[in-house]
């Protein structure tokens, strides 16, 4: 499960490489949060969902494209508490 998360962070990474600072700043920040192994997968959600509320538009819809990229191969399906939701 661990190899998993750490594979996917990595992808999520090269895949933004090219997005703003705002948009970076708030992949960091979601980063931190995912692997803080001291959080409940409730805290995580509720975590990475006040920063993506609280994100600008722009910024929102840049990780909206991310999530998009990184699920393209698994049937456009996503579980919402591995991504920010919308």
């Amino acid at each position: 499960m661990e190899s998993m998360k750490t594979e996917f962070i990595s992808k999520a990474e090269e895949a933004s490489k090219n997005f703003s600072e705002a948009s970076k700043a708030l992949i960091a920040q979601i980063k931190a949060i995912k692997l803080d192994m001291s959080l409940t997968p409730a805290q995580e959600r509720t975590q990475v969902k006040a920063l993506f509320d609280a994100a600008p538009e722009n910024v929102k819809t840049e990780l909206k494209s991310l999530r998009d990229q990184l699920f393209q191969g698994f049937g456009g399906h996503f579980h919402p508490t591995t991504v920010a939701p919308q």
